[in-house]
């Protein structure tokens, strides 16, 4: 017997988020998957800190 993979709606998606129970769990919802993120690395955190930098000091000038 096969089994099926059962695809999230993003409805569904919203409602789970919502419930509480994803609650610190670095998911994401891809073409209907739930997908478990992989951590965030040295350069990752490096590059989205300078980004953010970047972004603020454009939004003073």
């Amino acid at each position: 017997m096969a089994s099926t993979i059962y695809k999230w709606s993003i409805d569904e998606w919203h409602e789970l988020v919502n419930s509480g129970v994803l609650e610190g769990k670095p998911v994401e919802l891809l073409e209907g998957d739930i997908i478990e993120m992989s951590p965030e690395g040295i350069e990752h955190s490096y590059t989205n800190q300078n980004i953010a930098i970047l972004i603020n000091l454009s939004a003073i000038i």
